[in-house]
């Protein structure tokens, strides 16, 4: 089975305020890292398992992919030195208007991490870390009008294209909210991969490319959890 799995935040403990659904402890990370390499588990570059699932049209190839939203600026220091030790890619989802500041959009002001700056987004190793949009304000896509969300969609893709040199290809949707219209316009701007969270979902086919379903990883999921999660039952 080919598992999307969403991280948001990396740390050693979480505020007495943080939503524990958008956390992971650093521990847990690293053991959980750990296992996919010691178990030879085959860690794909998002962009390649994405293209993968539209030549066969579904899940079924082995592996996991690894995919963190918002660009905490925690990344740095609690999440890349172990995909860096374990030879590990990942996907980065950036929020372009608020490249070094704090989380405008989360409703408790205490849980406003620092989010990753131009110059750190810029110093993350291309080889390693994919880097995608998260739209430009993390709105909520679905509630904005067709004009608004190209905007979002099209700036930020833009400014990090400006911002690292390069293509983005990817997406991911802010809150998870989507619908056929929010999917057609990201199309229209210009991107081939979109990622969502329903982790329930089932990948069908290369439209799907647009809707990959991811699985979270939470503050609550131990070991026995995250081995549930990539499929790995009978190593419980």
């Amino acid at each position: 089975m080919l598992t999307f799995l969403l991280y948001h935040e990396i740390g050693p403990f979480p505020r007495p305020s943080a939503n524990l659904d958008c956390f992971c402890s650093d521990e847990r990370f690293r053991s959980q890292m750990q296992f996919l390499k010691d178990h030879a588990v085959r860690v794909l570059p998002a962009s390649e398992a994405c293209e993968l699932l539209s030549r066969s049209g579904s899940m079924e190839q082995c592996g996991v992919v690894l995919t963190f939203d918002d660009a905490d600026a925690n990344f740095l220091e609690c999440a890349l030195p172990v995909l860096d030790e374990l030879d590990l890619p990942s996907a980065v989802f950036a929020v372009s208007g608020q490249l070094g500041q704090r989380a405008g959009w989360v409703k408790d002001p205490r849980n406003a991490i620092p989010l990753m700056s131009g110059q750190q987004l810029r110093s993350l190793p291309a080889h390693r870390v994919e880097v995608g949009s998260h739209s430009v304000s993390h709105c909520k896509l679905t509630e904005l009008s067709d004009s608004q969300v190209f905007s979002e969609l099209r700036d930020s893709k833009s400014v990090l294209e400006d911002l690292l040199g390069m293509a983005v290809h990817s997406f991911a949707y802010p809150h998870g909210r989507y619908d056929a219209r929010v999917m057609e316009l990201v199309a229209a701007a210009g991107y081939v991969d979109a990622y969502c969270t329903d982790g329930q979902r089932r990948f069908t086919g290369p439209s799907d490319r647009l809707c990959v379903p991811r699985k979270y990883i939470t503050y609550h999921d131990g070991l026995s959890d995250f081995l549930h999660r990539i499929g790995y039952v009978n190593e419980v």
